[in-house]
């Protein structure tokens, strides 16, 4: 029996309450001194010396981890001719608090909140929020060195210091107009028709004409980090164009599946009454939208994550352009294991493991190397499952997959942004085509 349960157990006759937690604490601390002295051991660059405390040894460890995480951060891109400025207070604990203090618009975003394991991380989560169109990022107050790697923690929630919805829509601006505009249109179409007919109508036509992303999950979703320490986001409020929204729950437009099919219409006969448009506009976005964020090199897309996904339905379907929304931007990992890559896809490829596989999906990210559109090497670790990409540069995550699904991407993305593929030097009849695709990229022709 164990000295803790054996305190702990009713026969004793005492109340060692106090001992027995004091017990439990003294175990769970000498567990984790352990942890700490074997990962130091194994980490070559953190010299133990004779005498060393535990607090000395993390303190360490945490700097020297700190440092391999900045030193494996691609470099930044050079800022945009008259381009944003924010200016990030960081905190020891790993959050903080962006502000846009020059060159912003009232489509926001104005200010933002986030986690980073050091300063640069976050300016470099920052400046990959508008990688298509780089900021300046400065840190103030500065943070002293040797800087320490901050873990995630409850403690590091800085999102009281953020912005809500509700503040970006007393901006009011060019976007809000043109989204309150919109819904006078609408109104007056609601008035005059059959609500569901119209919406279905409306949904049947997207449907037909602009549908959704299918298999965007996998599209978008980044590898595993080989470096577990690269773990970063950003939030923030701002106008989102409603046919950036690629994806929801609900991959067809209009068909919920059951769930809350009601909400559409609710939304709709609440637009067709409406005396107050202002109001209506805080009303519909004041239980945020949340999005998340996937950059691409010539603008972002977004997909919906936690919530919203009927209100960007019946946006879509009533042709209002714009979203007020809580949008989240995951750091992208500077190095991940093919087998990471393998991970994500096999939920759509239905395949096995093999090395064959692996070999093909070299090939092709090789030919994105060659051809100049990814920055990146892998190493030469005989276990092809186990090669690592680092990768400096990564124009849009879907580059990265199987070629049907790349081409899906391309093409979509090619509508949103006329010109993308031209930009990256990609031929229109190559990048939406697989089969040109992949030829395209394994061959030199």
């Amino acid at each position: 029996m164990h000295a803790g349960e054996l305190l702990d157990g009713p026969r004793i006759g005492l109340d060692l309450t106090g001992l027995s937690q004091e017990a439990r604490a003294l175990a769970s601390s000498m567990s984790d001194t352990y942890d700490l002295l074997v990962m130091a051991n194994n980490t070559p660059a953190v010299a133990l010396g004779r005498g060393d405390s535990p607090e000395k040894i993390s303190l360490a460890l945490n700097r020297h981890r700190a440092a391999v995480v900045d030193a494996e951060l691609a470099p930044l891109p050079a800022p945009a001719p008259n381009t944003p400025v924010w200016t990030v207070r960081y905190y020891s604990h790993g959050g903080f608090v962006a502000a846009l203090t020059s060159g912003g618009n009232d489509a926001g975003p104005h200010r933002g909140w986030g986690y980073a394991p050091t300063p640069q991380s976050a300016i470099a989560t920052v400046t990959g929020f508008t990688h298509h169109r780089p900021p300046v990022v400065v840190i103030d107050p500065p943070v002293p060195s040797p800087v320490q790697l901050a873990e995630p923690s409850s403690e590091a929630d800085t999102s009281v210091e953020g912005q809500r919805v509700r503040e970006l829509l007393l901006h009011r601006g060019a976007a809000y107009q043109e989204h309150v505009d919109a819904c006078a249109r609408a109104a007056e179409v609601l008035r005059e028709t059959d609500i569901d007919a119209y919406l279905k109508e409306r949904a049947r036509l997207l449907n037909d004409t602009a549908p959704q992303l299918q298999h965007a999950r996998i599209l978008f979703d980044a590898p595993n980090a080989v470096n577990r320490d690269h773990r970063g986001y950003f939030k923030t409020t701002l106008w989102v164009p409603t046919r950036l929204v690629v994806s929801t729950d609900h991959r067809t437009w209009g068909d919920f599946g059951g769930h809350r099919p009601y909400v559409p219409h609710q939304i709709a006969q609440g637009l067709a009454d409406a005396t107050d448009l202002d109001a209506f506009t805080t009303e519909l976005f004041t239980d945020e939208i949340n999005l998340t964020h996937t950059l691409a090199w010539a603008g972002p897309v977004y997909t919906v994550s936690a919530n919203g996904n009927h209100r960007v339905h019946i946006a879509r379907m009533l042709d209002l352009p714009w979203l007020a929304t809580t949008v989240t931007y995951q750091t992208p990992p500077p190095a991940w294991r093919s087998l990471s890559m393998f991970s994500v896809e096999s939920q759509w490829a239905k395949t096995r493991r093999s090395e064959k596989w692996v070999q093909q999906r070299q090939d092709l990210i090789e030919g994105l190397i060659r051809r100049g559109i990814v920055e990146g090497e892998f190493d030469d670790t005989p276990d092809l499952f186990n090669r690592t990409l680092t990768c400096t540069r990564l124009p849009a995550p879907w580059l990265i997959r199987a070629p049907e699904l790349a081409v899906a991407a391309n093409t979509y993305y090619e509508a949103l942004y006329p010109g993308a593929l031209a930009m990256l030097g990609i031929p229109a009849e190559v990048g939406t085509d697989a089969k040109a695709w992949a030829r395209w990229l394994t061959t030199s022709a």
